[in-house]
């Protein structure tokens, strides 16, 4: 059992990263009382909890882990320490916001390769549970490319309900999001040459565009302003064969529907997989937080480290003033 110290505990930390076999819950850190009392609930344990992450790391020394589930502007604040610490840890996305947190970022990486710790992000679309829509393209790739040819393009398009976190509403909804959909490109395609410009990035749409080798790419997502809209993504996967135009590959994932187009003969055809609902989320984080344990019992982690530099980077790069990336 790995005993975990939990930095952030709010809802998101309460509903999909407690609770999970092979980890103990053993200490908190969150400046407001309401969320520790939340969390032990869910627990379902007086979990002791510390007026800073320092205190807790500085008297927690049998914790191994911590999970980092605080406001994005304080995860590489709060990763280096633990790192230094000599504590593996899990954080969510995304790591880096600003330069100084790409720096910081760095270091504990750097440091955590050379004490064999492990570092994770918490990006769920990198799932490999084959029935969920984003594990069903990971495993059906190959298979869609040799019958439809070589795949030239894929398309994310996302809604989003207004965000119920305050901390939110002033914040680049790139930097929010588009680490989601780089980790997700990088788990389909080759990164061996990844370009990238913004074209829009604003409380409540963002636009990337790309390509990464052969496949060019096109990221977007838009905040519809209620908070009773719900989460809707499309993602369009286009391949080479066809004298009717491009074949096509269309996941709805909320609803699971599944539509292709073979460009060769004109036909097209549909069928379902399971949606991308709550359940499906509870699944996909239990196995994030499952992934996790895995790496620090030794067998390969969920990110390479260059992976995370990636994500993390890019995303940086194309919300700052310059709005382009290129990379390997």
């Amino acid at each position: 059992m790995t005993k975990l110290a939990v930095f952030g505990c709010g809802k998101h930390a309460r509903r999909s990263h407690v609770n999970v076999e092979g980890f103990e819950v053993a200490a908190l850190f969150d400046p407001l009382p309401e969320s520790i009392a939340a969390i032990r609930e869910v627990i379902g344990a007086d979990v002791p909890s510390y007026e800073s992450e320092e205190e807790l790391l500085q008297q927690c020394p049998d914790v191994e882990a911590v999970l980092i589930a605080s406001p994005d502007k304080d995860h590489a604040g709060q990763l280096l320490p633990a790192v230094r610490a000599r504590k593996h840890v899990l954080c969510e996305k995304p790591i880096a916001i600003d330069q100084e947190g790409l720096d910081q970022m760095e270091e504990a990486l750097k440091l955590a390769e050379a004490n064999n710790l492990v570092v994770a992000s918490c990006h769920p679309r990198r799932s490999l549970i084959e029935d969920l829509p984003y594990g069903w393209v990971t495993v059906y790739l190959p298979y869609l490319a040799d019958r439809f040819g070589p795949l030239r393009r894929v398309q994310l398009s996302s809604i989003y309900p207004l965000p119920s976190d305050g901390w939110k509403t002033d914040r680049s909804f790139l930097l929010d999001k588009y680490v989601h959909d780089i980790d997700i490109l990088l788990r389909w395609l080759p990164a061996d040459d990844y370009r990238a410009v913004r074209k829009m990035d604003s409380y409540d749409h963002y636009e990337v565009e790309g390509s990464m080798g052969p496949v060019h790419f096109a990221c977007g997502g838009t905040r519809l302003h209620s908070a009773d809209s719900d989460f809707v993504e499309i993602i369009m996967l286009s391949f080479a064969r066809g004298q009717y135009g491009h074949s096509r590959c269309t996941i709805y994932t909320k609803t699971g529907l599944v539509r292709y187009f073979d460009g060769e003969s004109g036909e097209s055809w549909e069928h379902s997989i399971t949606p991308m609902e709550s359940e499906g989320y509870d699944r996909v984080f239990a196995e994030l937080m499952q992934n996790f344990k895995a790496a620090i019992d030794g067998k390969p982690g969920t990110h390479t480290f260059d992976e995370l530099r990636l994500i993390n980077q890019s995303a940086v790069a194309l919300a700052g003033p310059a709005g382009r990336y290129r990379g390997k």
